[in-house]
C-alpha cells in the first residue's frame, strides 16, 4: 500500500468515526428530548409507528452528516487540512441535528397541537 493510499484510509475512517460520533449524539439527544423511554416503546409495547419514525429521524441524521461531508475537498489534504474540514463537518452536522429536533418540536407545538405525537 502506498502512501497515498494509506492517508486515503486514514481519512476514511477518521469520517466513518465520526459519523459514528454524530448518530450516537443524536441517540442521546432523541433519548434527552423524548418524554418516553423509546427503548420499552419499541420493545416491550412494540410500537410499529415510533419505529417508524425513530428510523426516519436517523435517515434524517445521515443526511444530514452526508451532506456536510459532501463538499469541496482537495485531493491530497494535509493534517491540518483534513482536522479543520472535520471540525467543519463536526459543526455542520451538530447544528443539522439541533435545528432536525427544534423543527420536531415546533411541529409538535404549532402544527400538531391538537395531537398527542
Amino acid at each position: 500500500m502506498d502512501s497515498a493510499s494509506a492517508i486515503s484510509l486514514a481519512v476514511g475512517l477518521a469520517y466513518l468515526a465520526l459519523g459514528i460520533i454524530m448518530m450516537i449524539i443524536a441517540k442521546l439527544v432523541k433519548d434527552a428530548l423524548t418524554p418516553y423511554q423509546i427503548g420499552k416503546e419499541l420493545t416491550e409495547k412494540d410500537n410499529p409507528a415510533l419505529g417508524l419514525t425513530i428510523a426516519g429521524y436517523f435517515l434524517g441524521v445521515m443526511i444530514i452528516f452526508v451532506g456536510a461531508v459532501l463538499g469541496p475537498d482537495s485531493e491530497s489534504p494535509t493534517l491540518q487540512e483534513t482536522l479543520t474540514s472535520l471540525a467543519i463537518v463536526a459543526c455542520y452536522s451538530l447544528g443539522g441535528i439541533f435545528a432536525l429536533n427544534l423543527g420536531r418540536s415546533l411541529l409538535d407545538m404549532f402544527v400538531l397541537s391538537k395531537f398527542s405525537t
